[in-house]
């Protein structure tokens, strides 16, 4: 009995899982539709806002906006550059203090 418990626990969160990668599929999706520059094209306006090698990029949904977040090593530090996915301005920069 004791194993069927755990199987099932494990089946639960793997369904669970598998859900969610679901919903974060259809979350990128409708951002990837709302965006009009490329994230490539944001990785470079995001690298020339702070001069430095951009080690990470992700679209996201930040107060009703579609922006990339660009983070861009710099001098032994990381920043956080934001670049509006529809219009490509530069929204903000802020150095990551973690």
């Amino acid at each position: 009995m004791k194993g069927l418990k755990t199987t099932l626990v494990i089946t639960a969160l793997l369904l669970s899982s598998v859900a969610s990668a679901d919903n974060d599929a259809l979350k990128y999706q409708k951002l990837t539709g709302l965006a009009k520059i490329k994230i490539s094209d944001a990785i470079t306006k995001a690298q020339t806002e702070v001069v430095g090698t951009a080690v990470n990029a992700e679209l996201e949904s930040k107060l009703g906006t579609v922006v990339y977040e660009i983070d861009v090593l710099a001098n032994n530090s990381m920043y956080e550059v934001f670049i509006d996915a529809v219009s490509g301005n530069v929204l903000k920069v802020r150095q990551d203090i973690d």
